[in-house]
């Protein structure tokens, strides 16, 4: 594992400058670039495997699991988390929403401080909600119309499906 973290991270690193470059147009893809996406992406994908090496590193250290098993509330509220946040980046940059249209007016920097203070704000809640429910409100609903569409296809008085 430690062969990937050290290969994940240069060469996904490298990748991710060589993306970051193609996009801003400061190097432009000529033919005999041709291959650079394939590379790019086969970097980012060595950047993944480093990611997922790295914290599966992190998470055999007792203090290390403990820190992040913080987060555990997050993972198992993924997709209530997941739409609170489109809906709040809705509605706080894009015009389309007459929210407040914070899109190109402010920083990179201040757009990381406005993530950090959301995530920050979804681990308390996520910790919250799961003290007082077993999941999630919007993986709950999930369950309930998941179940109801199992037993309407599949009713008790119908007996037995021949597949």
């Amino acid at each position: 594992m430690n062969w990937l973290i050290v290969i994940g991270a240069t060469v996904g690193l490298g990748a991710s400058y060589l993306f970051m470059l193609v996009t801003s147009g400061k190097l432009e893809l000529t033919p005999a670039l041709i291959a650079l996406p394939f590379a790019i992406v086969c970097g980012m994908i060595l950047q993944s495997l480093f990611y997922i090496s790295a914290f599966v590193k992190l998470f055999q250290r007792s203090g290390w699991r403990k820190f992040l098993s913080l987060f555990a509330p997050v993972g198992k509220m993924a997709l209530t988390n997941y739409l609170m946040q489109t809906i709040f980046y809705l509605l706080i940059f894009f015009h389309s929403t007459h929210g407040l249209s914070l899109y190109g007016k402010i920083t990179i920097t201040e757009t990381f401080e406005i993530a950090g203070l959301l995530f920050a704000l979804q681990t308390l809640f996520s910790s919250w909600w799961l003290k007082r429910h077993k999941q999630g409100p919007i993986e709950n609903l999930w369950k309930k119309l998941s179940y109801k569409f199992y037993k309407e296809k599949v009713s008790p008085s119908a007996g037995p499906v021949n597949v």
